[in-house]
């Protein structure tokens, strides 16, 4: 039942629309937003690479349209075929619909495939050398190591990886191990510090929800200290084509990487795989997705700029429950995030979002306005550079051309590469010397800082990333007021006076006009899902957010908490900044309450206290139970004559919890400024689908 105030117009109510459930086969395409993209984009004209372990991809598969070159390592001794086909199928299989919604298709079905395989670091360097053989691939996917604790061949795996990525310009994507949900560290070449190492999300053998860490997802550090994996992406029950030659089953082998045998559940011709592994090639399929864009838009592939990009682009929605307790925390919950270790070391800068890394990429470059090639007065809101940075001591700086919008989020990532040094023996035009001699890192890796200050203020930093281990920084930086604002590189300390490096910005500039605004939280993941709201907290209280996705039917399921104390007046709450009404607006919300709570619920713009305007003179009381599955809907509606007659000053929508110290919940917030009558009854049909559900 929904209780309705109003000073004018009363909101007619429309009816819930029903969601069908998504077919679980399909699931991970929406999740990482595949779906959202340009259909044009399938891969065309682009070369995957793809290094396996111990067995190779059947090449003549009967979901398998797009070209294929072999080469490197022992091929001729390759046995199985199981593990590489569903890795290659997830990367370029044809679509197919096997009916009763079960899908199957790769991230990017028109892109050719080299595949090569290795069991030790010479194979593995005999097979990377051979892929840059033109025409040579820009993304390689290897769902193939060593296991964590790192040993000697896995370091040497470790450097070659990064040889590679450093002298040869394509970014190398590697699953981490299986080796949850302990911190058991990374092994080779998950470890490596040019490569762009991917754990997974869901769990085996369940339904489960793609935005938690899979259990057995490898957990970092690095043995030297670097935060790992650098992002995460949904790895549990995806279907890949099965290992058999066109319905040879003599093909079949049975590793461990098949959740359910045949015919449980699933078509003859699909496969339920989960691993790290199959986290991967997602992760390269959209890699190779932003290739194919590069041509378009005649963008740099440098994978210095990739990694930036999609680890920038990562939702934060994602959540890990190893941080004690068995809680699922999300990901800015990570104890150990710090300015030094800027990366969770279970989920990385977060999950996989290939829409958001479009849309990243898609912005262009821009170079900086200050230091080393800077050429621009200010730079767009979103966008990326292949920069240099001078010599030690030096900044380039990144003035975003626009005010931010107070409580949205930029976002900035910087990446750069470790230096590896090829040994050759003597005289020239020799072959490589043994892999055990011929790879080495070079002088210490460059020390780069990343921070964010504010106009005016370009030498006093508001949030600094500065590890001085890894070859990554990451900020995530909540605009705590409307102003604007620089991204800045620093060459802190190292040999090289000029390191180039891949950057990365996002973040939102704040409203210059009067404009709908839907707070419901889960519309722009770019922004951390809380559009906006940011800490309206006074003395003698606080408020919490959950802007995330998170578990349902439980406090943390709500968009903000509001911590009871004084009244009003002292109280804690959240705020959104909004322009001030001029014809009039529309307010409405979901409200609940702790049951045992006597805490009433404030709306306020600016000073004029909404609540009270609209009868509710001692503020929203509760009339209800728990937050679980019970809440009102509420709303209130001031016409122009209504805003005539408030007396104050129009500033930031807040909500502000009451005395007693109980807590209160909101969520679905929707605000309409000056709405007609007739668009108010249009919009009681289209916003009331967006209500929490019962």
């Amino acid at each position: 039942m929904n209780e309705r105030r109003a000073m004018s117009v009363c909101l007619m109510a429309g009816l819930a629309a029903a969601v069908p459930a998504m077919a679980q086969s399909n699931q991970w395409r929406s999740v990482v937003r595949l779906d959202q993209l340009p259909n044009t984009l399938t891969g065309a004209g682009v070369r995957i690479g793809q290094i396996e372990g111990g067995d190779m991809t059947i090449d003549n598969h009967e979901d398998f349209t797009t070209e294929f070159r072999r080469g490197g390592g022992p091929a001729a001794t390759a046995v199985g075929v199981k593990h590489a086909t569903h890795v290659a199928g997830i990367m370029i299989a044809k679509e197919r619909n096997f009916g009763g919604g079960i899908k199957s298709q790769g991230v990017a079905p028109s892109a050719k495939l080299q595949t090569a395989w290795g069991s030790s670091s010479q194979e593995f360097y005999e097979a990377m050398d051979w892929f840059f053989i033109n025409p040579a691939p820009r993304a390689i996917n290897v769902s193939w190591g060593y296991d964590p604790p790192l040993n000697a061949e896995g370091a040497k795996v470790n450097r070659i990886a990064d040889w590679a990525v450093d002298t040869k310009g394509s970014l190398i994507v590697v699953a981490a191990p299986n080796s949850g949900p302990g911190a058991t560290g990374m092994g080779a070449p998950d470890g490596g510090y040019n490569v762009l190492t991917v754990g997974a999300t869901g769990e085996k053998r369940e339904l489960q929800n793609y935005r938690r860490l899979g259990n057995y997802s490898g957990r970092g550090g690095t043995a030297d200290g670097r935060n790992k994996p650098d992002i995460v992406a949904p790895g549990s029950r995806i279907y890949s084509p099965r290992e058999e030659l066109n319905g040879v089953t003599g093909k079949r082998d049975l590793w461990g990487d098949d959740d359910f045998p045949v015919g449980v559940g699933q078509p003859a011709n699909l496969k339920y795989v989960s691993g790290c592994s199959f986290a991967t090639p997602i992760t390269t399929g959209t890699v190779s997705l932003l290739n194919q864009h590069s041509v378009n838009k005649g963008y740099t592939t440098d994978p210095r700029v990739m990694k930036a990009v999609i680890m920038n682009s990562a939702d934060k929605s994602v959540t890990s429950n190893n941080f004690g307790g068995g809680t699922w925390k999300r990901w800015e919950e990570d104890p150990n995030l710090s300015p030094t270790n800027p990366l969770s070391n279970d989920l990385g800068a977060g999950m996989l979002d290939a829409y958001q890394a479009y849309k990243q990429y898609d912005a262009g470059k821009a170079s900086p306005t200050l230091g080393n090639g800077g050429t621009n007065a200010e730079v767009p809101t979103v966008g990326w550079d292949l920069g240099t940075a001078d010599a030690v001591g030096l900044q380039n700086s990144y003035r975003i051309n626009t005010n931010l919008r107070k409580g949205s989020y930029l976002t900035s990532t910087l990446a750069w590469n470790r230096h590896v040094e090829r040994d050759r023996p003597a005289g020239p035009g020799g072959t490589p010397a043994a892999v055990t001699n011929a790879f080495d890192y070079g002088p210490e890796l460059q020390n780069l800082d990343m921070r964010v200050a504010k106009l005016g203020a370009i030498g006093t930093p508001l949030k600094e990333s500065k590890s001085t281990v890894n070859s990554t920084e990451h900020i995530v930086f909540k605009v705590p007021e409307k102003d604007q604002y620089y991204v800045q590189v620093m060459n802190k300390a190292g040999t090289n006076a000029n390191e180039k490096y891949g950057l990365a910005w996002h973040s939102y500039a704040s409203p210059t006009t009067t404009r709908e605004f839907n707070g419901d939280f889960s519309g722009d993941r770019g922004a951390l899902c809380d559009n906006g709201w940011f800490d309206a907290s006074l003395a003698g209280s606080s408020s919490v957010t959950r802007p995330y996705f998170t578990n349902q039917d439980s406090d943390a399921s709500w968009a903000m908490t509001l911590v009871g104390a004084t009244p009003y007046g002292g109280g804690g709450g959240m705020a959104q900044e909004l322009v001030t009404p001029s014809g009039g607006f529309y307010l409405r919300f979901d409200a609940a309450f702790d049951g045992s709570a006597t805490t009433p619920i404030y709306a306020l713009l600016g000073g004029i206290d909404l609540t009270a305007a609209a009868g509710y003179a001692s503020g929203i009381l509760p009339t209800i139970g728990t937050n679980m599955g019970m809440f009102k809907t509420y709303e209130l509606f001031f016409d122009a004559a209504a805003i005539a007659g408030l007396t104050g000053s129009f500033n930031d929508l807040v909500f502000r919890g009451g005395e007693f110290g109980s807590n209160a919940y909101i969520d679905n917030v929707v605000y309409l400024p000056e709405p007609g009558t007739v668009a108010l009854v249009v919009f009681g049909g289209l916003l009331s689908a967006r209500r929490r559900r019962t």
